[in-house]
């Protein structure tokens, strides 16, 4: 199909018409919106039960009023083998940012001091919006 010497004309100015009145609504709706969800580690982990659990600091934010669950997997070479463990909690919302101490039972392999790979998952019940934050991290597990 060939494009009239005026359509060649036309559709970059048409499309940058479109970006130029498109980016200004973009930032008013950015002002308007509530904080979204986050999710990020607080700190190192800390060896429970001689590896048997691992307690992971995890700050969260979401808006107040809302409920949901934070997940923490963990991850790490434990000699020859692979620990992983799993943890999760209730949380209420308050709008500001909280730290809550998870616990994570060794699945398989205990837990060593050392280097473990984590991601923790923030699932808020919200009416709107994107209420789910993810964090994934390298995260030191100590005595």
């Amino acid at each position: 199909m060939k494009l009239s010497r005026w359509a060649k004309i036309a559709a970059p100015i048409v499309f940058g018409a479109t970006i130029a009145l498109t980016i200004p609504t973009l930032a008013a709706v950015g002002q308007n919106s509530p904080p979204g969800n986050a999710v990020a580690f607080a700190g190192n982990a800390t060896l429970v039960a001689k590896g048997l659990q691992v307690t992971v600091p995890v700050q969260i934010t979401c808006p107040a009023g809302v409920g949901g669950q934070i997940n923490v997997n963990l991850s790490e070479r434990s000699g020859k083998a692979i620990a992983q463990g799993y943890g999760y909690s209730q949380v209420g919302c308050t709008g500001q940012p909280e730290t809550l101490l998870l616990t994570v039972n060794a699945q398989n392999v205990v837990f060593k001091p050392g280097t473990a790979l984590a991601t923790a998952s923030l699932f808020a019940f919200c009416f709107s919006g994107d209420c789910n934050a993810t964090a994934s991290q390298s995260i030191r597990i100590a005595n």
